[in-house]
């Protein structure tokens, strides 16, 4: 049996004579093993035996583009037992058109099939941008002419009460009746004074013209001294109510939104207000000769007959609707689909249903036309967006108090519509016009079904041709047990990783276990095949005694990729923290001098790992010592030589973002070696605290606190961790690259300080290990 160090010397020698041409690989052999026979027959054996496949193969120009015998011999990828065919035979002829690489019937039909979906959503979405577009001029256009409308209605609402009050004839009486002075003893009198039959008689051409409901006039202490019903006349108003109704009289006349006239209240709560239904108020000061404000006079009108009508003078479609809300979400006019809303049940039933004030406009959370049943009352809904949207506007100066939003969402019935919203300061009240989106976007739905049609029937061409190789490589993805690769015995299925499938396996001539990683089938791309590669090729070089060892690499005859490592046996961090939480400041220490010195190996020769965590390190027993790190995964490795940083240069996101550093969040092409250490001192926080960096809810979430928050002090999160170390790790999470250890060198030195107080001997990880045996 030969010793370690002769197992070392044939690794060596093989991977160097594999490199040179067949014919000149005894001499060299010879020549390296000093005529020691017993090497020399190990390797040419191994040499005889290697596929030519192989990814460690680099066929020179000259050599002859043939395969040896050998790999075609009865070792190569055979079953073992009376079975002949290989766990990638080439049995199946359609999966070797479709997934081989000489294949193009099957990558055309794939291709195409990707083209389609590719041109149909182009296509898609160059339409409904244009939609967008249109749409979003139509509904500004309606709510600009709506907005207009109203503001002209508003104006010439003033005005006309404003002239009135000033007509000649009216304004004598009224200030003749102001100046009557106030007498609670004498309401009855003052409600049936000659002069009030006079002042209606006057205003009814008015009321009628404009279709206003009623008016008042009041003192300045609020008692109304005139009103076209006398059962108020002589009552006070409450003082709140009063100066609200008139806010803006003082400074030249008032406009008050749809509101519920049971607002209007007097002291004496037996008197109620002359109107029945939701009004709009429009009032005017009114002063003496001397310039002295006396009174107020204003006029009612029921806003389902004049506000409603002016905002629906234009409106999208056939489904389009402008209403008005105020600041409490309140529908103030009357809707379009009044028996929609009687039928889902927001309004009573009954003849005219009337909506202003009793529709809350609130997304319901789905169509209730369509049955839906909201968990919670209507209250607890949330607005509905461009009602939130310009109730926001109020408080938040960001927020644009008119916008189009074509982006879809739910109405007040639950419908799917897009719409614009315009919210008026100065009235306190809101105008929102909508159309539903099936209406909008209804040009999309034939593009849409065309192309439906089609991806439809070149699926089913694709999936009927491929119906017999995907039943194949099922049963396939099955056999599991006494596969042979190469010079391999894949004995069972051991893990399982992000791109391959690892697998227990014997070495044919060397006897020792050997930990198997295979590509995984579903897995085949240009792509993953790379990247496949270059973990294999880039770990091979390193040969820290705490980097996972690669032995050989290769690929079988049909193309799918593998590669031999080191059996460990052992625990992941992640795991050890899973079983026992925090581990003691001196194994940590311990356990980071080991894995940095590893990723200083890497780093000497321009290599950064790039995917560092709890779960890629692992602790096993090697050669009678316990504790023993083994850093594993260099499939994300990053090479920063010149020759090859544009081969291996990506803009994707690569990594687990809890552990990655700042920077490689923000550009993920300018990591550098010091992206390392930010790991390392990730993966040391998680070992001290027992819990990671930060505590997150979605990926983004992980990504913005790694660049944006600072990870509370380890100090404080377990006291048993000393000041020194807690700061040493702050140091490695640094934001600023610049501000962390420069080296991985750099890095040791202050572990070796940490490490010479806090120390873990092998005693103690004897201790440990001894639990598991």
């Amino acid at each position: 049996m030969m010793k370690p160090e002769q197992y070392q010397k044939v690794k060596e020698v093989f991977q160097e004579a594999i490199e040179l041409p067949r014919n000149k690989r005894p001499a060299f052999v010879h020549e390296a093993c000093d005529g020691d026979e017993v090497l020399i027959a190990e390797v040419m054996e191994l040499l005889a035996n290697h596929s030519e496949d192989s990814l460690l193969t680099n066929e020179r120009e000259d050599e002859p583009q043939t395969k040896s015998k050998s790999s075609e011999g009865p070792r190569s990828n055979r079953r073992i037992g009376k079975h002949t065919d290989t766990l990638f035979s080439k049995r199946s002829i359609w999966l070797e058109r479709f997934f081989g690489t000489r294949t193009r019937f099957g990558v055309t039909l794939i291709i195409t099939f990707i083209l389609l979906i590719v041109l149909g959503y182009w296509s898609h979405t160059q339409v409904k941008n244009s939609l967008e577009e249109i749409r979003a001029e139509e509904l500004q256009t309606v709510l600009e002419a709506d907005v207009l409308a109203l503001e002209i209605w508003i104006n010439d609402y003033r005005n006309s009460v404003k002239s009135w009050s000033r007509t000649p004839e009216l304004s004598d009486e009224i200030e003749y009746i102001l100046n009557y002075g106030n007498c609670p003893l004498c309401i009855e009198e003052l409600q049936f004074a000659p002069w009030q039959d006079t002042i209606t008689a006057i205003l009814r051409p008015f009321l009628e013209d404009s279709r206003s409901a009623g008016y008042n006039v009041f003192d300045t202490d609020g008692y109304v001294f005139s009103a076209n019903k006398r059962s108020v006349i002589g009552n006070r108003l409450n003082q709140v109510g009063f100066r609200e109704l008139v806010a803006f009289g003082e400074a030249g006349g008032s406009f008050r939104a749809p509101f519920d006239p049971s607002q209007i209240i007097y002291e004496d709560a037996r008197v109620k207000s002359i109107y029945e239904r939701p009004i709009v108020w429009a009032g005017n000061p009114l002063y003496n000769d001397s310039a002295q404000l006396i009174g107020y006079f204003g006029v009612g009108r029921y806003a389902d007959e004049g506000f409603s009508d002016i905002i629906s003078i234009a409106e999208v479609g056939k489904t389009g609707e402008t209403y008005a809300f105020n600041r409490n979400g309140l529908m103030l006019t009357q809707s379009r689909f009044a028996e929609q809303l009687q039928t889902i049940g927001i309004l009573p039933e009954g003849n005219n249903p009337k909506s202003a004030l009793k529709v809350s406009l609130r997304d319901p959370g789905g169509n209730l036309l369509e049955g839906y049943k909201p968990d919670g009352p209507r209250g607890s809904q949330p607005f509905t967006r461009p009602v939130a949207l310009a109730l926001a506007s109020i408080e938040d100066t960001s927020v644009a108090t008119m916008a189009v939003v074509t982006e879809p969402y739910r109405d007040y019935r639950g419908v799917t519509v897009i719409g614009a919203y315009h919210w008026f300061p100065e009235y306190n009240f809101g105008l929102v016009t909508e159309v539903d989106y099936e209406e909008a976007f209804s040009p999309l739905v034939y593009i849409d079904n065309t192309f439906l049609v089609l991806i439809l029937i070149l699926a089913l061409v694709i999936t009927y041709s491929l119906y017999s190789s995907l039943r194949f490589l099922g049963l396939k993805r099955k056999v599991g047990e006494a596969v042979q690769l190469g010079q391999y015995t894949l004995v069972r299925k051991i893990g399982e990783g992000g791109i391959g499938e690892v697998y227990l396996a014997d070495h044919a001539l060397l006897k020792r276990p050997t930990a198997i990683k295979i590509l995984k089938a579903d897995h085949v791309s240009s792509e993953v095949i790379e990247r496949f590669e270059r973990e294999v090729q880039l770990a091979s070089r390193l040969t820290h005694p705490n980097t996972i060892e690669i032995y050989d690499f290769g690929r079988t005859n049909e193309g799918v990729f593998y590669y031999a490592m080191e059996l460990l046996n052992g625990f992941t961090l992640a795991q050890v923290v899973q079983m026992q939480g925090e581990m003691p400041v001196a194994r940590v220490l311990h356990i980071l001098r080991q894995a940095t010195a590893s990723i200083a190996e890497a780093h000497s020769i321009d290599l950064i790992h790039r995917d560092i965590k709890p779960q890629n390190i692992m602790l096993v027993q090697r050669g009678g010592e316990h504790d023993v790190v083994k850093v594993l995964d260099f499939g994300l490795v990053k090479d920063l030589t010149a020759d090859e940083a544009e081969q291996t240069r990506t803009t994707q996101l690569t990594g687990t973002p809890l552990y990655m550093a700042p920077e490689r969040i923000k550009s993920p092409t300018t990591s550098d070696k010091r992206s390392d250490l930010y790991a390392l001192g990730a993966v040391a926080y998680y070992l001290l605290a027992g819990e990671a960096l930060f505590r997150y809810s979605t990926e983004i979430d992980i990504m913005y606190q790694v660049v944006n928050t600072d990870p509370e002090p380890l100090h404080k999160v377990n006291k048993e961790v000393p000041k020194d170390v807690s700061n040493f790790v702050q140091s490695l999470l640094a934001k600023d690259p610049d501000e962390r250890p420069q080296s991985a060198k750099e890095m040791l030195q202050g572990l070796s300080k940490l490490s010479s107080k806090h120390t873990w001997t092998e005693e103690d990880a004897e201790k440990w290990w001894a639990r598991f045996k």
